[in-house]
């Protein structure tokens, strides 16, 4: 088995994993970090990365690159996602991660990203439903992968990330009957509009088994587990009920901030995204009559991994 490193570089989040990978592509985790750092923030406008998130993102990249090759793994597989893809100062970013962590992100296609994230997922989850739609809601876009008898027919990224939409509408403490709907008609209106191939997942004969991965989802799943102490071997294969969801949604968005972020289970940091996150959980959820979705803690992160490994 040979040891990799693989790092998930994320709008919201900046994910490690260290494992052993097998020729057969099965692996066994050595160890894993997180840290969110928010890159994708107040990007609306410029349509560039701050200043200030670059230099979290940077601090991180580098804390974490020195950790794998304390575990004396150079072999490190790093991908940026949508907030790099989409930034003007892009090559800036990439330049300052090279010269401070010594390795070069490999910015990836939404496809690419989408793609990826089946193959995480399908590492830990039966994916060979009749049908299945999995979801990776991240803070700079969603990718929407859509599995019909191993026949994958969407593979989809859509520009429906939970940092933008958090920064468009939710501006009270909490929110407002009118920012939770204006919230809920955005993430109606970019659906409709960007993947117009989920009117074709509602007509399939076979019930749709829909699968959820990324930081929302486990986020959800934790909660409901009321885990006080994040553990993915149990979110792997959880199951989370719609009524459930409704629930946690209804409870967050009465909170203010102060009070969200003491919920068991939902993660420091994340107290603000999880709202239009779960929004749009609830969406699809209510689109394809799913009354439960099946959980994944691994996705792009551990695809990348078995990717490397592949090639």
């Amino acid at each position: 088995m040979k040891k990799r490193a693989a790092l998930d570089i994320g709008s919201q989040t900046i994910r490690l994993l260290i494992a052993e990978v097998d020729d057969d592509c099965t692996y066994r985790v050595l160890y894993r970090a997180r840290e969110i750092v928010r890159l994708g923030e107040n990007m609306q406008e410029t349509k560039k990365l701050t200043s200030a998130a670059m230099e979290r993102a940077v601090s991180c990249i580098t804390s974490f690159t020195a950790i794998c090759h304390e575990h004396g793994v150079h072999d490190i597989h790093a991908v940026a996602t949508a907030c790099v893809r989409n930034a003007r100062n892009k090559d800036a970013f990439l330049d300052l991660v090279q010269s401070s962590a010594g390795i070069r992100p490999r910015v990836i296609s939404g496809t690419d990203e989408a793609l990826l994230s089946l193959s995480g997922v399908r590492s830990v989850i039966n994916t060979h439903h009749e049908a299945a739609l999995i979801i990776d809601i991240g803070g700079g876009s969603t990718e929407l992968i859509f599995t019909e008898k191993n026949t994958i027919g969407i593979k989809d990224s859509i520009p429906l990330g939970v940092i933008a939409l958090a920064e468009d509408h939710l501006k009270n403490d909490p929110p407002d009957n009118s920012e939770t709907s204006a919230l809920q008609n955005a993430v109606r209106a970019l659906c409709t509009t960007k993947v117009p191939s989920l009117k074709y997942v509602t007509t399939v004969e076979n019930p749709v088994t829909l699968i959820g991965t990324a930081g929302t989802v486990t986020t959800l799943a934790a909660m409901d587990l009321q885990m006080t102490e994040y553990n993915p071997d149990t979110i792997n294969g959880h199951i989370l009920k719609d009524y459930r969801i409704v629930e946690l949604y209804q409870t967050m968005i009465s909170l203010p901030l102060k009070e969200r972020t003491g919920l068991a289970g939902l993660e420091e940091g994340r107290a603000l995204v999880i709202i239009p996150g779960t929004a749009i959980v609830l969406y699809l959820m209510n689109l394809l009559n799913c009354k439960e979705m099946l959980v994944s803690d691994a996705g792009l992160l551990e695809g990348t991994l078995l990717d490397a490994q592949s090639k």
